[in-house]
């Protein structure tokens, strides 16, 4: 068997293939070593038509504190093969406490809709984790954008800002700390307007 070099520097057999079966179908050379060749040792650059082009998806940046799916990171731009899963993880554990009032939204992307609160601390904000949520607006901070607050002992309610990207009102005034609810007042967070209306206080309280 007598084996050839091309010009380009493929080895073969004539007797098998009358031409470079390395050469066949290509008009550009292509620089690949010879193992017969003065070459040997050299390295060659990556074709492109041999690489799979499906590079990974890096995960977006989710809010801290967000739990994910197995698979998945938390970190920025780190490639994943899993799709990210939220784990919401259900509301808060103070929804089996007795009811003490409730805000009901009157204008805005949650317009016509109420929500409980509780006795002590009732923060407010997107997230299912908040007690109260409201996910439908988006200019409403994700964890503690502001906070409502009944004092069993003084049978009063409270309303104060608490971590949130934007101030909130009552009565159209901005609050900027600790101010007593009253009955139907009206309270501003983002985009929405509540309507507050108590259950507990001088005339209710659960024993």
């Amino acid at each position: 068997m007598e084996l050839i070099t091309c010009a380009n520097g493929h080895t073969y057999d004539p007797s098998i293939s009358p031409e470079c079966p390395q050469c066949a179908g290509h008009t550009v050379p292509l620089a690949e070593p010879s193992f017969f060749g003065d070459d040997i040792g050299k390295t060659v650059p990556l074709r492109r038509d041999t690489v799979p082009v499906n590079p990974p998806v890096p995960v977006q940046w989710a809010d801290p504190g967000v739990s994910y799916g197995p698979g998945a990171s938390s970190s920025k731009n780190e490639a994943v093969t899993m799709p990210v899963n939220y784990d919401k993880g259900g509301i808060s554990e103070k929804a089996d406490l007795p009811v003490t009032g409730w805000l009901v939204c009157i204008d805005g992307p949650e317009k016509g809709r109420d929500y409980r609160i509780h006795e002590e601390y009732n923060y407010i904000g997107r997230s299912s984790n908040m007690d109260v949520s409201i996910p439908g607006d988006p200019t409403i901070s994700r964890e503690r954008h502001a906070i409502i607050a009944y004092d069993t002992q003084e049978r009063v309610f409270y309303f104060a800002p608490a971590t949130g990207a934007s101030i909130v009102r009552q009565n159209g005034k901005a609050v900027l700390g600790n101010v007593e609810l009253k009955a139907r007042d009206k309270i501003q967070i983002g985009n929405c307007t509540f309507l507050f209306v108590p259950l507990c206080g001088e005339d209710f309280q659960w024993s």
